[in-house]
Parts: C-alpha cells; sequence; structure tokens
C-alpha cells in the first residue's frame, strides 16, 4: 500500500492510500470513498460488470460511473480513469493494467517503489521519485478493518517540508531583517552562517624498523 495525492474534476485535494494489486485487472476506486470525499464521478454510458477470482460478481452489481482523477504519488503524476466499485477497505486499488503501463520496480525487502520505465521519464515525473509506503502494521490494519474511520492521511513528504521551508524564507527576506519564519526559530543554529567546526589534531607519528639478518635455518641431513 503506497501514499498517494488525488484532484477530482473539481480541484479539491485528498491525501489518502492505494493498494498496489497485480490480481485486479483494472483500476478501481471505493464508491463509499468518492462519496464522502466529494470526488465527481460521471455515469458510464454502457454499465460494466466487473468479477472476482471466482468468477461471481463484485458487491454492488455492475460498474455505473467512473472518476477522472490526477493522481500523484511523491513527483510522479498521471491523470487516470478509476471505476467506481464496493471494494471495502482501500481507497484505491492500481491494478495490473498499471503495473503494465508504468512497470514500476518493487524492493520487496525495504518497501520501496521507484519508475524507471521509458513511459514514466516521457510522460509522469521530471525525475525517479522515492515512493512513500504505508508501513506495514499501519497498512495491515488499514486493510483488515470493518469499519473506515479516516480515508484521508497526513502528508509528510521531507522534500515538501523543505521546500515549505525555503518558499517562507525567501518571502520573508523581502520585508524583514530576520528571514527565519518565528515557527523555526527553535532551529536558528541550522540557519546560522559559521566557519565549519575544525577536525580533532593529528599527530604524525614516523615508525622505524630495525631488519636483522638471520642466520641460514640448520639442514637436515637428507637436503644436498
Amino acid at each position: 500500500m503506497i501514499k498517494v495525492r488525488i484532484i477530482g474534476n473539481d480541484g479539491n485535494e485528498h491525501n489518502t492510500t492505494a493498494l498496489v494489486d497485480s490480481g485486479a485487472s483494472e483500476n478501481f476506486v471505493n464508491k463509499a470513498y468518492a462519496e464522502a470525499s466529494g470526488i465527481p464521478m460521471q455515469q458510464k454510458a454502457t454499465p460494466r460488470r466487473v468479477l472476482t477470482v471466482d468468477r461471481s460478481e463484485v458487491t454492488g452489481g455492475p460498474v455505473t460511473h467512473d472518476a477522472q482523477v490526477h493522481l500523484t504519488i511523491n513527483h510522479h503524476e498521471e491523470d487516470i480513469q478509476l471505476h467506481c466499485i464496493t471494494i471495502g477497505n482501500a481507497p484505491i486499488i492500481l491494478g495490473l493494467l498499471w503495473l503494465k503501463l508504468h512497470d514500476p520496480v518493487i524492493g520487496w525487502k525495504n518497501h520501496t517503489v521507484k519508475f524507471h520505465s521509458d513511459h514514466c521519464a516521457e510522460k509522469c515525473l521530471p525525475s525517479s521519485p522515492r515512493v512513500n509506503t504505508v508501513p506495514e502494521d499501519k497498512a495491515t490494519e488499514q486493510y483488515y478493518r470493518k469499519t473506515p474511520e479516516n480515508w484521508e492521511i497526513d502528508e509528510t513528504d521531507p522534500q515538501e517540508v523543505c521546500q515549505t521551508v525555503i518558499n517562507k524564507i525567501k518571502e520573508n527576506s523581502k520585508t524583514s531583517k530576520n528571514p527565519i519564519p518565528l515557527e523555526y526559530h527553535d532551529f536558528l543554529e541550522v540557519f546560522t552562517e559559521k566557519e565549519p567546526t575544525p577536525l580533532c589534531p593529528t599527530t604524525l607519528t614516523t615508525t622505524t624498523f630495525h631488519w636483522r639478518k638471520e642466520r641460514r635455518p640448520r639442514t637436515s641431513p637428507c637436503d644436498p
């Protein structure tokens, strides 16, 4: 499960999570989540049936609506169509169609997702990003709990936090002698220009080795 940001046709932004599922044929959004979040949905011209692994139809019957959203995963951006269905506690499912299109590199050991495909380099991102994954315990808790408590998540991308601070400093520098925002004054030492701390002094030691010429080892009676 990965952290994502979506923007619907109404321009409203939502931070949530998406389940990457190679067992799903296409891309879906939980209908209950879309309705609760006010994400605009468009009615399909022709309803579509969606089947589960055992060939039975999903809860809620045929798919009658889609949601066209702008999906952001860190710096990876795309416009994507999501079919609105009832899918339990995963707000969004990115299925095999999405995996084939972007061909991400998944690091199973470190829980990372990277985008290196030619398609992504050309259309989705300015540089290869690091994806923020949801910790395994929280992802498991969200996926298996019976009633969703809060679909939205807090976005804590370190790069975005740093960029926010930089922007505030640039803005304050135009009107104030002290450009550091008040909320960051506890960390003024970080922004102070000063000479680097010198390294610990070292002493160069020269060691002299005295070689002693040894006698030739005694040979045994069998030596020539």
